[in-house]
């Protein structure tokens, strides 16, 4: 397959993925397997694809990104107790756990060493936190303490689960949504914690693969400029959707602990690992 075309279907899975708590690291390793895509400068994909995804959280969610500039500006003034700032301060906490064990990985290639980008590791990690998704989600106890006013060990938490979405096929987005729904909070609002939370997280891959790939983002920036491009543009228009889907009550009841959302998706990850792990 042409080298040019490869890196645009990858964009475009990286870009609709990255939307969904499916893994979009997962489905960019497995497709790239089954259809030997040559990858090529795959550290500098890594960085255009988070390039992508940091501009689309940031121009979807762009009011609370607001939010964490203006916190800034609180905590610069040195006025620490405005609502805004404690939502800065959780976002920062948890993004520790996630730093720690992201940069233990990256730094030490632990990648190869564990065998992460392995399709059946991918397959079976999808199916088992797909699972975990939604049985936590299903049995959720609600509370009406909104996400803005998140406890620092609560966030701590999130940091926690986020962490294991350093192995593919977890889902950052998958396993900060269960997070979010262990500790009560409505589905909405574990969904935009998640996205915010990951604004640092992401910020730390881009620098961390930005090192690691001697600046091939910037020498070869053209090409992987689509890529970003296309991928951000792709998960923009889709993150809204999948914000929909999870506050839609099935048959509109509030109380209703199904949601269609949350099961299609369980259900479209589970599919993926059986197929993928009786396929390699």
């Amino acid at each position: 397959m042409d080298d040019f075309f490869a890196k645009v279907l990858l964009a475009v899975i990286q870009g609709i993925s990255e939307a969904f708590p499916v893994s979009s690291s997962g489905h960019v390793c497995i497709v790239a397997r089954f259809l030997g895509i040559p990858v090529g400068d795959s550290m500098g994909l890594e960085v255009a694809y988070h390039v992508g995804g940091l501009a689309a959280i940031a121009f979807v969610f762009r009011g609370k990104v607001a939010d964490l500039f203006r916190a800034a500006a609180d905590m610069l003034a040195l006025n620490f107790n405005t609502e805004r700032a404690r939502f800065a301060f959780a976002v920062a906490i948890s993004f520790i756990p996630a730093g720690a064990v992201g940069y233990a990985v990256k730094s030490l290639d632990l990648n190869k060493f564990l065998s992460l980008n392995d399709p059946k590791v991918i397959a079976m990690s999808s199916v088992l936190f797909a699972i975990l998704m939604f049985v936590c989600d299903f049995f959720a106890e609600k509370r009406e303490r909104p996400i803005c006013k998140i406890s620092f060990i609560e966030a701590f938490v999130f940091g926690a689960f986020q962490a294991f979405a350093i192995v593919p096929g977890a889902s950052r987005l998958g396993m900060c949504f269960t997070a979010g729904r262990i500790l009560g909070y409505s589905r909405p609002d574990s969904v935009t914690f998640s996205f915010i939370m990951g604004i640092p997280t992401i910020l730390g891959a881009i620098t961390l693969s930005a090192v690691k790939s001697g600046g091939v983002f910037v020498r070869v920036g053209g090409e992987l400029f689509l890529g970003a491009v296309l991928s951000a543009m792709l998960t923009a228009a889709f993150i809204p959707l999948f914000v929909k889907m999870v506050s839609y009550e099935f048959y509109g009841r509030n109380d209703n602990r199904f949601n269609i959302g949350v099961f299609s998706v369980a259900l479209y990850r589970i599919l993926l690992g059986v197929v993928v792990i009786f396929s390699v």
